[in-house]
């Protein structure tokens, strides 16, 4: 390209396809306005424009009837880059209408290059490193793992715009990808459960209330918990897994404070991956050794990489009364605030206190 350029009547420029979304004339507007156009635009012998648009963009709204201008051979692989020489970046959903159509040519081109250095034998002293995907992200000034996932994310809006759409109209006002994406990849995760047919008789979700003999109370005190509790060995040998369905499984299963330690313990065992822990704040306090206990925790661990139906403003904490009187009656709180939005289904329940509609209940509390 030429480092001499001529001025050009402004209305002999041609604009064709661009990339560009979000110009932000304006900005452009007001720079030339205190500056003057500082560099000139770039077209091809047939007034063809190759950068430069915000550039011929503002002079036109300013009302300049000449501009000046590069001749350049028209490379498509520069000419969208060639805008950041305004300092206005790429918007995401810019980067991949821009990147798709550099992918192909950037491919194409190497191939070439390879063979014709094999052909004459003069194979380059340095060869370009990295797939195409992380080059052309490189050239638009992102990651390659960024531009991937921007591109699945549209890609999604183009094939199902009523389901997808709102998420790239997201990811371009904000300019945040992996929102966007995460979201996106959460809706994939619940449509590829939905079309799995559960296996009869095993369970999406599993809640586990386990009876736990606490060694510090008396045998009185015992008696008066109104059911029989149970060793860990004979906790451990309740494996889960024996109910899980074969492509995933949710568990919650609820510990005390004292039993915390035994608890992450038996998912390991189970071969169960620990994922996080649930508080429920309850409305009175309780006893305690050390501490007054005011809470009881829920660890979530998964069978299978599957996410929630509706992780994204589910709190690790809620509160509520106990269900009913009995000891160790869970809140109706945690089915309403948690199950009914986290849960899949088939669910099933071991130790349940209370008959739940669409809950089974897995294992008998033995009373005395």
């Amino acid at each position: 390209m030429s480092d001499i350029y001529n001025e050009f009547p402004i209305d002999m420029i041609i604009v064709e396809n661009r990339f560009r979304v979000d110009l932000d004339i304006d900005s452009m507007v007001e720079s030339v306005k205190e500056h003057g156009l500082l560099q000139p635009i770039g077209i091809t012998p047939d007034f063809r424009l190759v950068f430069g648009e915000r550039r011929l963009r503002a002079c036109q709204q300013l009302g300049y009837e000449t501009i000046p201008a590069l001749i350049a051979e028209r490379n498509e692989l520069a000419e969208e880059y060639a805008e950041n020489a305004d300092r206005k970046p790429f918007t995401p959903f810019e980067i991949v209408q821009i990147g798709r159509a550099m992918e192909g040519k950037i491919s194409k081109q190497a191939k070439e290059r390879m063979i014709e250095a094999r052909r004459s034998g003069n194979l380059p002293d340095h060869v370009e490193t990295g797939d195409t995907r992380d080059r052309v992200a490189k050239i638009l000034g992102t990651s390659g793992k960024t531009y991937e996932k921007a591109k699945q994310v549209v890609e999604a809006a183009e094939q199902d715009p009523e389901r997808y759409g709102h998420l790239a109209d997201e990811m371009q006002r904000s300019g945040k990808v992996n929102a966007a994406f995460n979201k996106l990849k959460k809706s994939e995760d619940i449509d590829r459960v939905n079309n799995i047919k559960p296996v009869k008789g095993k369970f999406r979700t599993i809640i586990m209330d386990v009876p736990w003999k606490f060694d510090w109370m008396s045998e009185e005190m015992q008696a008066k918990l109104g059911y029989e509790t149970m060793t860990l060995d004979e906790i451990e040998d309740l494996n889960p897994q024996q109910w899980a369905d074969d492509e995933f499984c949710h568990l919650y299963f609820w510990t005390t404070n004292n039993y915390m330690a035994e608890a992450c313990r038996l998912i390991e065992i189970w071969g169960i991956e620990h994922k996080c822990v649930l508080t429920w704040k309850k409305s009175k306090i309780g006893l305690g050794s050390y501490f007054r206990n005011q809470t009881e925790h829920i660890i979530f661990a998964t069978m299978g990489e599957t996410r929630t139906t509706e992780p994204d403003d589910i709190p690790t904490i809620f509160e509520g009364p106990p269900a009913t009187d009995e000891h160790s009656s869970k809140p109706d709180a945690f089915y309403e605030q948690i199950i009914d939005r986290a849960a899949f289904a088939p669910i099933g329940e071991a130790f349940g206190r209370v008959e739940r509609e669409g809950i089974t209940n897995l294992y008998e509390q033995k009373t005395k």
